[in-house]
């Protein structure tokens, strides 16, 4: 993790995974807290905060298949 990065995602064990990209800050702890199991992935974007939420930036739509699609 390096400073700057975006979290835009949490995986738990057991395949609970939730986008938390573009939540307020409280909420995106929230999901770290209620990760199922010992053991989170978080998942992070690595790059300007306007190719991740600027008019090129990746859909909801998106970061849901992407997300879903971490083991």
């Amino acid at each position: 993790m390096e400073f700057g990065d975006q979290l835009v995602g949490v995986v738990g064990e057991g395949g609970s995974k939730k986008v938390v990209a573009g939540l307020d800050f409280d909420l995106a702890i929230n999901a770290i807290k209620e990760g199922k199991g010992e053991e989170l992935r978080l998942v992070l974007f690595r790059g300007p905060s306007e190719a991740l939420y600027g008019p090129t930036g990746a859909s909801k739509e998106w970061l849901e298949e992407y997300v879903g699609g971490i083991n």
